[in-house]
């Protein structure tokens, strides 16, 4: 027995040593592995959800009165943006601002004639009358250089985080309204519409029409409540034959048991 416990305890540090070093790197194994699928899942998930849209569009519009965009007559002035895009695909737009280039072939355009905009953000009320009510107008461009070729780029962003030249459409329509320098007859104007906001409108156009069809519907039942009936209704005529038809076979099987008791 002495034996026996003297070389248990000689061995026991040594072994409880290995064990030890062992449990730790099995935990470490485990906990790398956990933790490499967790990253693999979630940058595989990132890669689905970023690829999930059509791509992002850079619409261009040349800012000039030649433009039938701009037209009296024509009210398409209207630009759909970040319809199906991924979560960090967002949609742009090229504001290519007039440009005149005097070659010998053709005479250069006069002082007068040439065509210069100042970009503004404004409201819907501002666009609707053509009226900028701001007394600060937030100033997106100038093109005030036509002798140069200018265009800006503006970045339609679901969120902004002081972006010089993105737009936050998170809380509705983002309106761009340009006017000539100095005052003229021409002004153009230009329309962004984010998906949220189509969505809002579209909600708000059907609860108008199911509004309507309601008072419709309860005008119309006031109306034949308040006609006279010069007709019976069918519901009358069904009461009342069946009524007669009902009452003789009644008597009868009345009669009947009578006679049988």
């Amino acid at each position: 027995m002495t034996l026996c416990a003297s070389k248990w305890n000689s061995t026991f540090p040594d072994n409880y040593r290995v064990m030890r070093v062992n449990k730790k790197i099995l935990t470490y194994m485990i906990f790398s592995h956990v933790f490499n699928m967790l990253l693999l899942r979630l940058s595989f998930l990132l890669f689905v959800i970023s690829k999930r849209g059509s791509g992002k569009q850079v619409h261009e519009v040349h800012w000039n009165a030649s433009n039938p965009m701009f037209r009296i007559d024509n009210t398409d002035n209207v630009i759909d943006v970040n319809e199906s895009n991924g979560v960090f695909e967002f949609d742009q737009a090229n504001i290519v601002c007039p440009y005149y280039q005097g070659t010998s072939s053709s005479p250069q355009t006069s002082d007068e004639e040439k065509e210069t905009y100042i970009i503004y953000n404004v409201s819907k009320e501002e666009f609707d009358s053509c009226i900028i009510l701001n007394p600060n107008p937030r100033v997106i461009a100038q093109c005030d250089h036509p002798d140069k070729l200018l265009y800006f780029t503006i970045t339609f962003r679901s969120f902004t985080y002081l972006h010089p030249v993105a737009w936050n459409l998170s809380q509705g329509t983002t309106i761009i309204s340009l006017q000539r320098l100095p005052k003229g007859s021409f002004v153009a104007r230009m329309e962004v519409v984010s998906p949220k906001t189509r969505k809002m409108y579209k909600e708000d156009l059907y609860r108008r029409k199911n509004q309507k069809r309601r008072h419709e519907e309860t005008m119309f039942k006031q109306e034949a409540s308040r006609m006279p009936s010069s007709s019976p209704s069918i519901h009358g005529v069904f009461s009342w034959t069946l009524s007669r038809l009902l009452l003789p076979i009644i008597t009868l099987s009345f009669l009947h048991l009578s006679l049988v008791s």
